[in-house]
């Protein structure tokens, strides 16, 4: 990694780094590690993060901002991949879950769900979601939950050299949590069933 390059990482994680007061005001005690926030909440200590993912085009670097919960004790009958997609061009009128890859029966376990789709109705109306991703592992028996906002982001462009910060407001910031919670909740409900 270039000087340059390693100064952008530090602008990026310096984004992240603000978000401290924000994500205390939502409920989380949140300690650095290693250029991601892992939290604590009222309730656990469990896998909770807020981070970043690198992708990489030409010419262009995005640092995408995630929220990610792991939960342990998967309780899916089988391994899987999904990726949330929006219904409604102008007005979001419900959501449905793509299979990436596993068995079909376990994403549309997802798409049944109305309590689910209303919670990310309700907070898409509230900040841009880029996606939202769950993973199931059964092999080390974990599920991943990760939202992707379009706020939060840091983009480079390495030629003309510009770097463009996309913040988050406080609102979309407590907004993000709120969801991000239910998530690790309304899981963990379902999960407690087979432990």
């Amino acid at each position: 990694m270039n000087l340059f390059s390693e100064n952008v990482r530090k602008k990026a994680e310096n984004q992240l780094l603000r978000l401290e007061p924000e994500l205390r005001r939502s409920g989380f005690v949140p300690g650095w590690e290693q250029g991601v926030w892992r939290l604590e909440d009222a309730h656990s200590y469990r896998q909770l993060y807020c981070g970043f993912t690198i992708n990489n085009k030409f010419l262009t670097k995005v640092y995408c901002m995630y929220m990610r919960v792991t939960l342990e004790g998967c309780s899916f009958e089988s391994d899987f991949e999904t990726s949330c997609e929006f219904l409604g061009t102008t007005k979001i009128k419900g959501v449905i879950f793509k299979r990436r890859k596993g068995k079909a029966a376990e994403v549309e376990s997802l798409c049944d769900d109305p309590g689910l789709a209303d919670a990310i109705c309700l907070a898409a109306e509230k900040f841009d979601i880029e996606t939202i991703c769950i993973r199931c592992d059964r092999t080390i028996g974990t599920l991943s939950i990760e939202i992707r906002p379009y706020a939060g982001a840091f983009v480079w462009v390495k030629f003309p050299p510009i770097a463009k910060q996309i913040p988050l407001r406080s609102d979309e910031i407590a907004a993000l949590c709120e969801l991000t919670l239910f998530m690790k909740e309304h899981f963990s409900k379902g999960l407690r069933h087979t432990v």
